[in-house]
């Protein structure tokens, strides 16, 4: 059996997945703070938290089980963990896998659905003490919970397994892991509302969530400990650490329709450090589970997601367009005189004007096509303004910012293609 254990500490929840090794975060107390998304660039209040957490990236993970020995002791450990597929549709079909969990210490390793052996992959997980958080009383709305999974869902049998908030959430965003191998048959976390093909609703009381098997014609699998983790869509900060949760746009296709991953947006942070993704919904008929696609620069404000698919039945990795629960963690937001890297080399097809602004500000993108998501953050990461696009031959957009204070601001448009940023000053 191969051991690792982190050996860096960090601040706080769920992480961005970065190619390599990123070192283990973790946190028994300290300075948080809070905001829900539609709220404006005023900085969230401090409060006391006291989340046990810990989180990282593992690299070299393969088919054997790893030992990972954490940071903190643990009552009731809560563990999720999310693939890094190392080269798209070149690698082959991972999904992570947990047992032994215990105070301080859990197994892990990654298995393909199809008995193949592999070797090589990332993979980025997360750790928190079983239980359900508040504002007032830890900096965060959030809970960590165990179940018993006894259905097994799949293609053609989509079965529901119930479940309770035990907080009252807007807008849900649910992580999760399968957390033992009762069964060495392979199997996957999903979520969804009380249909298969819908998010979690918003202000529910209830939610399923369990393990599929995907096209595995050998559907019947022993009950396993299903392991999740809920917060409220929502950005916030504990120290200088910065989160976000959110559930991205149906926009995220199979590993073979993109193998480069689809753009998921995020606030800008200055070195993100680990992204987990999970299933929320289940559009497709054929089942699958997200993966983070590959490494990203911090300065792109945001991660690349895929769906991926056994190959049991047969070898197409394609699926429909799925919604993705994805939560990402990292250092502070750039600061106004942090350069950009593309101010060194502006790209000429993209414009943003007056600048200096007194309010009304103009976007405009040429030769960009496809969905595209338009936003503007503060330097602090918080969102102003934000707008999703269809376009078919390039951008113009109009943003009334008068309600918004003077400052250093930021423009990013995110695109199939890639992410443009542009900065722009608001002075009356």
């Amino acid at each position: 059996m191969n051991t690792h254990s982190p050996s860096v500490r960090l601040l706080f929840i769920v992480l961005l997945a970065l190619n390599g090794s990123v070192p283990a975060f973790s946190q028994t107390s300290g300075s948080g703070a809070y905001n829900k998304l539609e709220e404006d660039n005023q900085p969230p209040p401090v409060l006391h938290t006291g989340v046990t957490y810990e989180a990282g990236t593992l690299p070299h993970v393969s088919s054997n089980w790893m030992m990972v020995t954490m940071q903190n002791t643990y009552t009731s450990a809560v563990v999720v963990a999310t693939v890094v597929l190392p080269n798209g549709v070149h690698s082959s079909p991972a999904v992570t896998r947990v047992r032994n969990v215990g105070s301080n210490n859990f197994e892990l390793r990654v298995q393909n659905p199809s008995g193949e052996q592999l070797v090589d992959y990332t993979v980025n997980y997360m750790v928190c003490e079983e239980g359900v958080y508040t504002i007032p009383d830890n900096g965060i709305r959030m809970e960590a919970v165990k179940v018993n999974s006894t259905e097994t869902a799949g293609s053609g049998h989509w079965k529901l397994e119930e479940r309770w908030y035990q907080n009252e959430y807007e807008h849900p965003v649910i992580i999760g892991q399968v957390m033992s191998e009762n069964d060495p048959g392979w199997s996957v976390f999903w979520a969804s509302s009380a249909l298969k093909h819908n998010e979690p609703y918003e202000y529910g009381r209830e939610f399923a969530c369990g393990k599929h098997v995907g096209e595995d014609p050998v559907t019947s699998r022993n009950d396993e400990t299903i392991g999740y983790m809920i917060f409220e869509e929502s950005y916030g900060q504990i120290g200088n650490q910065a989160y976000y949760a959110k559930i991205g746009p149906e926009v995220v296709r199979g590993v073979e329709d993109e193998s480069d991953g689809y753009i998921y947006p995020h606030p800008c942070m200055s070195a993100p450090g680990v992204a987990l993704v999970s299933t929320v919904a289940m559009k497709g008929g054929n089942g699958g589970w997200p993966v983070v696609a590959g490494k990203l620069d911090p300065y792109t404000c945001a991660i690349r997601v895929s769906v991926d698919e056994d190959q049991v039945r047969d070898t197409e990795r394609s699926h429909v367009n799925e919604s993705v629960a994805y939560v990402v963690i990292g250092t502070s937001a750039p600061s106004k005189n942090d350069p950009l890297p593309d101010e060194a080399q502006p790209d000429p097809i993209v414009n943003v004007y007056p600048n200096p602004s007194g309010g009304s500000l103009y976007v405009r993108a040429d030769n960009i096509t496809g969905h595209a998501n338009i936003s503007i953050q503060s330097v602090n990461g918080s969102l102003v303004a934000e707008r999703e696009a269809e376009m078919t031959g390039g951008l113009n957009a109009q943003f009334d910012l008068g309600h918004v204070p003077d400052g250093i601001y930021m423009v990013r448009i995110v695109h199939k293609g890639g992410v443009e940023v542009r900065r722009v000053v608001l002075e009356r």
